[in-house]
């Protein structure tokens, strides 16, 4: 993370210096500690405070405090843009999945006035980054958390089950209304779709919207200035064992239980739970060893990440408030095409705001919420980014 250090005065670079990752590009890599992560998005905070903010989503099992960094214009409050949500270390071991974010955190908030494009997402959305969920799973180089669970096979638990990460994660988004997001993982390099649970091929198991899914999984994998199929790991089939053969990949893209089957996966709970296009992105084989070679993953994947966070704005926006004006929290939000009902229901969030992303053609929408007399807005064109308001 080098770059950032220019930016910084000195006595912060000897704080952080530490957590450089070496000397030269071809030295061992020394991968960023709970510890030194905390220390990073506090100062980052601190010399960005107009546009970062540190917020803590709750606490690991074993009590250490998992943070999240909010990067935008108006870090303070949600105005009614886009919400995206970005995840690394589920997985404790995949370090690369939180160094691509902090490589993130520091291209956004060192760029923001200096490269129009980072001045433009920033102004115009409400990023929150997650570097690591996991952070007991990161100080002992674990895939698990601190009970032993695989968190991303935790997201259908409940009762005392149902891990502290987990929790934390499930509470703090559901306050925030996420419409758009992504969970890092290293291990393979594909984009891996919704829905885990079943297979499409198998079963026909696939979101209602699934044209929409892999439009936004696409614009990662082909986006403008995406290099994410630069890279020539990337794979182009993958074998399911319970189907018995090799399936093949779409441009770097699968729907996930097309590769294999699990259950309690953070995107499927997103989607299904949230309304909240999740995608598990696989970014590299294993942890690089070098300097250069983690740059160059980040590389691969930083303007894929652009693209897909600008097409966010694909949809309709808007709020939704009572006979007097006020905004109506949690009403919920439906998109049909034609007869068919769309699969992503999303809700407002405090301010009565919404955002729902949409491909460009004819819809009925409908807002509903207990206590309120339903309503449909029929035929409604969309393309691009479009604006719709109702009073309930």
């Amino acid at each position: 993370m080098k770059n950032y250090y220019k930016y910084l005065i000195p006595y912060i670079l000897l704080i952080l210096i530490s957590c450089s990752g070496g000397g030269g590009e071809n030295s061992a890599y020394q991968y960023h500690t709970p510890d030194e992560i905390e220390i990073f998005l506090d100062e980052i905070q601190s010399h960005y405070s107009n546009i970062a903010k540190v917020e803590s989503i709750g606490t690991s099992e074993s009590g250490r405090e998992i943070k999240a960094l909010i990067i935008s214009d108006n870090p303070e409050n949600l105005e009614g843009e886009p919400a995206i949500r970005l995840t690394g270390g589920i997985h404790g071991n995949e370090k690369m999945s939180v160094e691509l974010l902090l490589r993130f955190i520091e291209y956004l908030t060192s760029n923001y006035n200096r490269n129009t494009e980072v001045t433009d997402i920033v102004n115009s959305k409400y990023i929150c980054i997650i570097p690591v969920l996991n952070p007991d799973g990161l100080a002992d180089n674990s895939r698990y958390n601190s009970n032993g669970v695989d968190l991303n096979r935790n997201f259908n638990a409940t009762g005392s089950s149902l891990q502290s990460e987990t929790k934390a994660l499930q509470d703090y988004s559901l306050s925030r209304k996420f419409n758009l997001s992504v969970t890092y993982h290293t291990g393979a390099v594909l984009v891996n779709m919704p829905f885990d649970y079943g297979s499409e091929i198998i079963d026909g198991t696939a979101p209602v919207e699934n044209n929409l899914v892999k439009s936004f999984a696409l614009a990662y994998t082909t986006g403008t200035g995406s290099k994410f199929l630069d890279n020539p790991e990337v794979y182009t089939r993958v074998y399911n064992s319970i189907y018995g053969d090799y399936i093949s990949l779409d441009r770097g893209t699968i729907n996930g239980g097309d590769w294999y089957v699990i259950n309690g996966s953070l995107q499927d709970w997103s989607y299904t739970q949230t309304g909240c296009l999740d995608l598990t992105i696989e970014i590299t084989k294993r942890n690089p060893d070098t300097e250069s070679d983690v740059e160059q993953i980040f590389m691969y994947n930083r303007d894929s990440l652009i693209a897909y966070i600008n097409k966010a704005e694909e949809g309709i926006y808007g709020r939704v408030t009572d006979a007097n004006g006020y905004p109506v929290e949690d009403a919920a939000i439906t998109a049909s095409l034609g007869a068919t009902a769309g699969d992503l229901i999303i809700k407002t969030d405090h301010n009565g705001y919404y955002n729902r992303i949409l491909l460009p053609g004819t819809y009925n929408v409908t807002f509903s919420k207990s206590g309120y007399t339903t309503q449909t807005e029929n035929d409604i064109n969309f393309s691009g980014r479009s604006v719709l308001n109702v009073q309930l």
